[in-house]
């Protein structure tokens, strides 16, 4: 297999390992004895350490061989699953065994993300970013449906502890194919990688950076952070919500998968009047599930929704491959990191807040004028649209630094 299909086929078995994370963690947690609070303080606690370790991440995958680590980072969090497999197959009787463990797995996945967007570009030929990046976001997508199909069932027929096992296979799978692919040798320039700065300097001389970051951050702000208190609320109040809320949750990975699709396939000619159009289309979901509307007129929003998002993934991804220096490539991937966990949480608080002083529906309001407002957004920086209308050339990166 050349190095590219290895990279897709080891990301599609890691995504894949995502999906059924997201729902054994859960029930390992209730399977201990645990409850909503015990689950809220170990993945509240995961993500704390992912906040605050992804920026040193990205320095050291920088400094050191980005294929290594991302293939280290998926054998750690092979190990850590492992692990947290072995707790709750052996039935521990304290919850808080799960801590430690989803500790490690988040240091893995914060040495995971930055390694990896700096290792796709040493990998897959400039011509092919937008391609493999399309089919990375369609992966992303299948990820979601299928893992969370999957590891529901098999929770249900096996338990917790033996997903817990398959996920952590994923991760080990993921490691090895990583750790087969043949890259070019790179040599870094110590005086110029240690210093965590750097990334910051370049992302304010280079000014459609921040935008493209803000926005990425955006999507996670306003629909990804507040999903995660919305859902399990929608579920509470309503007889059937869980399984109306595991409809849009696959919705919205089906329009990943198509709006990844459109990217792959080349379709996606101005990447962002497109995602401004699927944004207020999308703005339409939260309108019509605050109305109580029929399903019918509630899922296309959602499947716009998705679909924004994995066309702007891809074509960002692309972009950030092609025209970030190679040394600092790493820095500016774990910048967009942080910031989208900054938006992640502050989604997470809003909505909390919103839910509590008013209602379900008011929150869903919100989330349509945080639609709309994202949809503006995207026509505020030139300096972004014209990299983006540009195909991302080395002479209109030239020209947005100086804009």
């Amino acid at each position: 297999m050349t190095g590219v299909a290895l990279l897709l086929v080891g990301t599609g078995i890691s995504l894949l390992g995502d999906g059924l994370f997201a729902i054994a963690i859960s029930f390992a947690v209730f399977e201990l004895g645990g409850g909503a609070l015990q689950l809220g303080a170990i993945v509240g606690t995961g993500l704390l350490v992912l906040f605050a370790t992804i920026l040193p991440a990205g320095l050291l995958a920088d400094r050191w061989s980005r294929k290594w680590i991302a293939a280290g980072s998926d054998l750690l969090r092979g190990c850590s699953q492992l692990a947290t497999a072995a707790i709750v197959l052996a039935d521990v009787g304290s919850v808080w065994w799960l801590l430690p463990t989803s500790v490690v797995f988040a240091v893995g996945t914060a040495l995971h993300q930055p390694a990896t967007v700096g290792f796709i570009a040493e990998v897959v030929p400039e011509r092919r970013l937008v391609a493999v990046n399309g089919t990375i976001q369609a992966l992303r997508g299948i990820g979601m449906m299928a893992g969370a199909a999957l590891g529901g069932w098999l929770v249900d027929a096996r338990g917790a502890g033996d997903v817990l096992v398959i996920d952590a296979v994923t991760f080990l799978l993921c490691a090895f194919l990583f750790a087969c692919i043949r890259v070019p040798k790179v040599v870094r320039r110590d005086e110029l990688v240690m210093r965590l700065g750097d990334g910051f300097r370049l992302a304010r001389e280079r000014r459609w950076i921040l935008p493209g970051i803000f926005l990425i951050s955006g999507f996670v702000f306003v629909m990804l952070g507040p999903m995660q208190i919305v859902g399990p609320s929608v579920a509470q109040q309503s007889g059937d919500g869980a399984s109306l809320w595991g409809t849009i949750s696959a919705t919205i990975a089906f329009g990943l998968i198509l709006g990844g699709g459109a990217a792959l396939a080349g379709f996606v000619r101005r990447p962002l009047l497109v995602v401004a159009v699927l944004l207020v289309l999308g703005a339409s979901g939260h309108a019509a599930l605050a109305l109580d509307a029929p399903l019918r007129f509630v899922l296309p929003g959602y499947v716009a929704l998705g679909a924004a998002m994995g066309s702007y993934a891809a074509m960002w991804e692309s972009t950030k491959q092609r025209l970030v220096p190679r040394e600092l490539l790493s820095r500016i991937g774990a910048l967009d990191w942080f910031l989208s966990l900054v938006g992640m949480m502050s989604g997470i608080a809003v909505a909390s807040l919103v839910i509590a002083a008013a209602s379900i529906d008011a929150m869903l309001w919100v989330m349509v004028a945080g639609a709309c407002l994202l949809a503006a957004s995207t026509f505020v920086s030139p300096s972004l649209r014209a990299v983006f209308r540009s195909g991302a050339t080395t002479d209109v990166e030239a020209s947005s630094a100086s804009a």
